[in-house]
């Protein structure tokens, strides 16, 4: 595989280099000014035309779908869309969480911070010496040095990051345990048939 890649990565430049090559060739070969302004617009047309097939969900929908067909076909691969499947676009992410000295995290159980009740999970704790912890329990404590991978609202993770130790995080834990209640009432009325 990583030869395969590797040679995609030659041809992909050798295409870049052609492609380069041949705009400048068809520059120097333009007889007047109006030719050159000719030229230059049909390549502002190209590549307008180009950025806006990259970035058409429609043409990514299909090619994505075309490219899982293909794999499910010819190859053993079991192919995933973890972005779709983690809902990733609504404002939803994963994020490494490193657990410092001095913050709220630090040398409890996950239990005792009930981070569910804030929208967050821990999907697993890496410690400092290099050991992982796949889907930890609530028995699993946090220590300076380990780092989290948590899946969550990008706004909670980040709130979440920044919370000092002491009746100050633990005040802010509450608002954060309020905050994701309204969110998911929203979401339930949002999710609700109209009758």
């Amino acid at each position: 595989r990583r030869q395969i890649i590797r040679v995609l990565i030659l041809l992909g430049n050798a295409g870049i280099v052609s492609a380069i090559t041949s705009l400048l060739l068809s520059f120097s070969t333009a007889e007047n000014t109006g030719e050159q302004l000719f030229r230059l617009g049909i390549i502002a047309v190209g590549l307008l035309v180009l950025w806006r097939i990259a970035h058409s969900d429609w043409v990514d929908r299909h090619i994505s779908k075309l490219i899982r067909k293909a794999l499910l076909r010819w190859t053993q691969l079991r192919v995933y869309d973890y972005e779709q499947l983690l809902k990733v676009r609504s404002g939803y992410v994963i994020a490494n969480l490193l657990v410092e000295e001095h913050e709220w995290l630090v040398n409890r159980k996950l239990s005792e911070l009930q981070l569910n009740h804030e929208g967050v999970l821990v999907l697993g704790v890496e410690r400092k010496d290099g050991t992982y912890i796949g889907a930890p329990r609530g028995a699993t404590m946090l220590y300076p040095g380990d780092t989290i991978t948590c899946y969550g609202r990008e706004e909670a993770l980040r709130q979440l990051s920044e919370r000092p130790a002491g009746s100050k995080g633990e005040k802010q834990h509450q608002l954060a345990m309020i905050e994701q209640e309204l969110i998911m009432k929203k979401e339930q009325q949002e999710n609700e048939p109209d009758e």
